[in-house]
């Protein structure tokens, strides 16, 4: 799967002043037309990719991913049993559906799998 659209911009909620790189098929809220502020979830595909080899919603292609994107709570996605519990909590945080509820970037620099990477 290739990314569709890259976008690069701060944050207006952001206090940690980082730009914010995200793929479109990583953010739910764009395709459900909230563009609210910089969200973590493309962050959350590319470790799950890293981790397992394959980024989530690999079996799937084209519109069928934008609309699972779109109305699926959380990424599909499998991990290798020798995951620690550590980066599996990392990434229920990086894709918790309502950005609200979110973590933010700064938020995720203090959590225990980035401290102890």
């Amino acid at each position: 799967m290739t990314p569709v659209e890259v976008e690069t911009w701060e944050s207006e909620e952001s206090d940690c002043g980082a730009d914010c790189v995200m793929n479109f098929h990583d953010r739910p809220h764009v395709i459900m037309h909230q563009h609210l502020f910089c969200v973590c979830r493309s962050l959350g595909c590319t470790v799950v990719e890293m981790l397992s080899g394959k980024p989530p919603w690999h079996e799937y292609e084209g519109i069928a991913v934008v609309y699972l994107i779109g109305t699926s709570d959380k990424p599909k996605y499998t991990l290798p049993d020798s995951v620690s519990d550590i980066a599996r909590v990392f990434l229920e945080r990086c894709f918790i559906h309502d950005p609200l509820h979110r973590p933010s970037a700064c938020e995720l620099l203090s959590d225990p799998f980035v401290c102890n990477v």
